[in-house]
């Protein structure tokens, strides 16, 4: 016989089942004493702006209670200031009330220690951020003012990094929280912003901004976007050439375009022209002119591009590598200007004046001697050299250098300031223009009228 069967034999199956269910409540008394000890524990109190340890080193003189601090930042915590006021209160209820404005919590061990730890408790802003959370599933489209759809086009939460791209058809999906912001851009369109609410289902119109990318940029006998170039190509319009008041273009084009050289080489009043070279000397020829660069005005060849006014142009391109300029041919070797004028545009007559004025001088004159100077170095010039030359016979006498010096005979021996003599302090350049245009269906206009003055540096009358 087996020895389970003994037992069952010597107690009987009846008496064993009682013993064993007075075990289990036994050990789940035993398990739920200690919180129930701490309930029936009751303290009095009476502190006032004390620190927590106090409040806890009271407990446990009125207790059996053993406070144990299991972290070292609890300190802050435990040196906030409460005011308790209990009597016959159980010591739950006292920890719940002080720790109830701070980020201590408890937990009863083995009837006698409280153990304290840190905990976040949440707040105002976390419960806002929860409710937040709340994402719902929205979806949408993206077109432009064609009813096409934009492929590609961006759609994000503005402020956040949560964002989706439209598809083929311009769809897209996306999980926000209401009140979060959508916007949706692309290249070359103005972006759309729109604020979640209860729709889930959103439609974007995007419009087209113009930009650089739209840019006309004119190629040999056409014209292309500035997005499809592919040449080496620079472009300068009307405002970049009025910036400053040049008497020609060739002398407005210096420092404004890379890779063109200009140098001044006079400045005289009708010659003060600039000689331009486009990546330098692309030619060897043995005149000057057969390395000029190629120049076309409305596709029309011109020797001489400082004859038209700036205020009639429109657009002025420069045509720099092989691959712009093969077009051209041979002709282009040298590179390619192309001006482009101005037209009338459809729409009423628009009228514009503009006038300007420079004041031109010399800004740096060598300081010339006066004419006793002169005879007097020149004299000590000579004597210097009888040292090389074994003689000396000095050029100016005496009696001459003196009356250079006095003055007392300016008609054989004057003392004039050439300078002074010859040249102004200043002139004045003035430029003025006046065009009209405009134009209907079947007729477009462009009437410009231009003044030029510019006056020299040289005394003539």
């Amino acid at each position: 016989m087996l020895p389970w069967k003994n037992l069952f034999g010597m107690y009987g199956r009846g008496h064993f089942c009682n013993k064993l269910k007075r075990s289990i409540l036994l050990l789940f008394l035993l398990g739920m004493f200690p919180y129930a000890w701490g309930q029936q524990t009751n303290v009095s109190l009476n502190l006032r702006n004390v620190p927590i340890k106090s409040v806890l080193s009271q407990i446990e003189k009125s207790t059996n209670y053993y406070v144990f601090f299991y972290t070292d930042n609890l300190n802050s915590e435990l040196s906030k200031r409460v005011n308790v006021t209990v009597n016959n209160t159980p010591v739950v209820t006292v920890l719940n009330q002080i720790f109830s404005t701070t980020n201590i919590s408890y937990e009863i061990k083995n009837k006698r220690q409280v153990s304290l730890f840190l905990v976040e408790k949440s707040s105002p802003k976390s419960k806002a951020q929860a409710v937040k959370s709340n994402k719902i599933q929205i979806t949408g489209t993206v077109f432009d003012a064609n009813n096409e759809p934009l492929i590609g086009a961006s759609v994000r939460v503005l402020g956040t990094t949560i964002g989706s791209m439209a598809d083929i058809n311009g769809a897209f999906k996306l999980e926000v929280s209401p009140g979060d912001v959508l916007e949706a851009s692309y290249i070359g369109y103005n972006p759309q912003q729109v604020k979640v609410g209860s729709q889930t289902r959103f439609q974007f119109v995007l419009e087209e901004v113009a930009n650089t990318l739209d840019d006309i940029v004119v190629v040999g006998y056409s014209s292309q976007k500035k997005e499809t170039v592919t040449g080496s190509i620079s472009m300068v319009t009307t405002k970049d050439l009025l910036q400053s008041p040049q008497a020609n273009i060739s002398n407005a084009l210096g420092g404004r375009i890379p890779g063109l050289l200009s140098v001044q080489r006079s400045g005289e009043p009708g010659q003060d022209m600039s000689t331009l070279r486009i990546r330098g000397v692309g030619t060897f020829a043995s005149d000057a002119e057969s390395q000029n660069p190629l120049i076309m005005v409305d596709g029309i060849e011109v020797n001489n591009l400082n004859d038209i006014d700036p205020n009639e142009v429109e657009s002025l391109s420069i045509l720099k590598d092989a691959s712009a300029t093969a077009v051209y041919g041979v002709r282009g070797a040298n590179g390619v200007i192309l001006i482009t004028t101005k037209r009338g545009e459809l729409g009423k007559p628009k009228i514009s004046f503009s006038t300007n004025v420079a004041i031109t001088n010399f800004p740096f004159l060598p300081e010339p001697m006066n004419s006793y100077e002169y005879a007097r170095a020149y004299n000590e010039a000579q004597a210097y050299d009888y040292y090389s030359q074994l003689s000396y016979i000095p050029r100016y006498s005496e009696e001459a250098i003196e009356a250079y010096r006095t003055g007392s005979d300016p008609l054989f021996y004057p003392d004039i300031n050439w300078y002074d003599y010859m040249l102004k302090d200043f002139s004045t350049q003035t430029q003025t223009n006046f065009n009209v245009s405009g134009g209907t269906e079947r007729v477009k206009y462009f009437v410009s009228l231009g003044v030029f003055t510019q006056n020299g540096m040289l005394v003539t009358g």
